[in-house]
């Protein structure tokens, strides 16, 4: 089985049996970088942020693999709000993508950064930079609808980032993504709730909080079957704010 397919593996959430044949392969470069995107997918954040540093200047790392770590690296400082540095790496390892698919991913964590900084233009530029057709398949596909959905929040137009999440989870649900399927509903559940709270005396209201409530409990319970623990986190917080919870 070669490093890909277990880049597959992870992709799709089955992260045991991603790890299971890292530790059958040489530690490769691209082997590294599976493992620091694993300990990121399951809030091991500081193991892969050392491990990712590493990579994206190391001279033995392919060009691919150093935009692959960027990527990676980017995403996990963005989740402990760091999104400036975020940006100042992708920027750069945009700059030098190898393929389009790369690059993609990398404008589409620069979309990513502009809405952490509140940056609307930002975002926009991004977006515009990648295209309606991102390079490289339902995994590029689905971050763009998700970069989508948090441009709309940002915007106060939360009933169409909730369009966004919702083709984010069909697109995650024909790939068999697990992670990718959570983590849609919880940007489903997000924005729904948004939805409800901007507009509690709008006829459709109760539906949406009431749908936003049951996304959130998915979101949490297979992002906790498979250890995504940052997931099972943010949706138990959303879930813990919910006006019908008791």
């Amino acid at each position: 089985m070669s490093w890909e397919r277990a880049a597959e593996l992870a992709f799709q959430g089955r992260f045991e049996a991603a790890l299971a044949h890292t530790r059958r392969a040489a530690t490769s470069p691209e082997v590294r970088w599976i493992t620091a995107y694993v300990d990121a997918a399951r809030g091991d954040f500081r193991r892969a942020e050392r491990s990712l540093e590493r990579l994206v200047s190391e001279a033995e790392a392919s060009p691919d693999t150093r935009a692959r770590a960027a990527a990676t690296l980017g995403s996990v400082l963005r989740q402990s709000a760091r999104h400036a540095e975020a940006q100042t790496i992708e920027r750069r390892a945009a700059k030098t993508a190898p393929t389009p698919e790369l690059r993609a991913h990398l404008l589409i964590g620069l979309a990513a950064d502009a809405v952490g900084l509140g940056d609307l233009a930002a975002v926009d530029a991004a977006v515009k930079g990648i295209g309606p057709r991102p390079a490289g398949g339902w995994r590029s596909a689905v971050r763009l609808r998700w970069v989508r959905c948090e441009r709309e929040l940002l915007a106060n137009r939360p009933l169409a980032a909730a369009g966004h999440a919702r083709r984010a989870l069909a697109i995650s649900e024909r790939a068999g993504a697990r992670r990718h399927r959570a983590k849609s509903l919880l940007f489903l559940g997000a924005s729904l709730a948004d939805a409800a709270a901007r507009d509690p005396s709008h006829r459709f209201a109760a539906a949406w909080r009431r749908e936003s409530e049951g996304a959130l409990r998915r979101a949490r319970a297979r992002s906790l079957s498979i250890g995504a623990r940052p997931i099972a986190r943010i949706a138990g917080q959303l879930l813990g704010r919910s006006p019908g919870r008791r």
